[in-house]
């Protein structure tokens, strides 16, 4: 009785030794990434910690991954499947699998300033989709409704399935925004079509774009100069996500919105450390 016992215990020992990671498993794993060449871009492994040379955002403990998740790049991912506790496997990740193929359209060239009028007219009437307006845009809405935003109160005009004709009545506040880039700015004059308005800026004053920020450099009584603050090898966040900044020439900022790893195949040397339990 005991060595059936016994060797039953062996069996769901042996058991537990071969199970692999599969999908929906959470795993902790070390991992070295390195270049086609060999060089080393980033680890986990303290054995390696200063072959690295101490990254200052890398940790030197096993991350955890729950598979399926897409946390890490698909690569690193079908990697891990099938692995053991405590087995290391070394793979080639393509660009495709890895961090993507390098888009040369993610490389954006900004102005390196520009210039603004300090008067800037806003006709009176616009037209927008009725989705925009959200629940002021309901199927009940009629002409002549009014609609208050934070700045402006508007007359609707004209009404069909999708659009809606909006004219601006008057302005809510004494300084709102609009335009592009946006800055505070005070009505000056009105008429039938449209409405004047003049910028307001002071020096060091920042401004933001779909690129990030610009820098009030000078104010005169009809202009607004803006020049960039960035310098090569800033981190750029914008609507295109995190560029680095690459040139900054000839007038021009060069920002690279591309992964640092963008169109790289990549060496990873994975070892599963731990399956956690369900």
């Amino acid at each position: 009785m005991k060595t059936a016992f016994a060797f039953l215990i062996l069996l769901l020992l042996a058991g537990c030794a071969s199970r692999t990671a599969q999908i929906g498993d959470t795993v902790h794993v070390t991992y070295a990434g390195r270049f086609e060449n060999g060089t080393l871009f980033d680890t986990n492994d303290p054995a390696l910690r200063d072959a690295l040379g101490g990254g200052p955002l890398t940790k030197f403990t096993p991350i955890t991954v729950t598979l399926g998740e897409g946390a890490v790049v698909p690569g690193f991912e079908q990697a891990i499947y099938g692995m053991r506790e405590g087995q290391t496997k070394s793979v080639l990740v393509k660009a495709v699998d890895a961090y993507g193929g390098y888009d040369p359209g993610k490389v954006l060239e900004l102005p390196e300033g520009t210039v603004l009028d300090r008067q800037i007219a806003l006709e009176r009437t616009l037209v927008v989709p009725r989705a925009s307006l959200g629940t002021r845009g309901a199927a009940d809405m009629r002409v002549g409704s009014v609609i208050n935003d934070t700045d402006f109160s508007y007359n609707v005009t004209a009404l069909n399935a999708t659009e809606a004709t909006l004219r601006i009545v008057s302005v809510r506040q004494a300084n709102v925004r609009f335009g592009n880039p946006q800055l505070l700015s005070a009505l000056v004059s009105e008429n039938g079509t449209s409405l004047v308005f003049r910028r307001i800026a002071s020096v060091g004053d920042q401004v933001n774009t779909t690129f990030g920020p610009y820098v009030v450099d000078a104010v005169d009584a009809s202009h607004i100069s803006l020049t960039s603050p960035f310098r090569l090898g800033d981190q750029v966040r914008a609507k295109a996500g995190m560029g680095i900044v690459k040139r900054r020439d000839n007038g021009t900022v060069v920002i690279d919105f591309n992964h640092p790893l963008a169109g790289l195949a990549l060496n990873f040397t994975v070892t599963l450390v731990k399956i956690e339990e369900k």
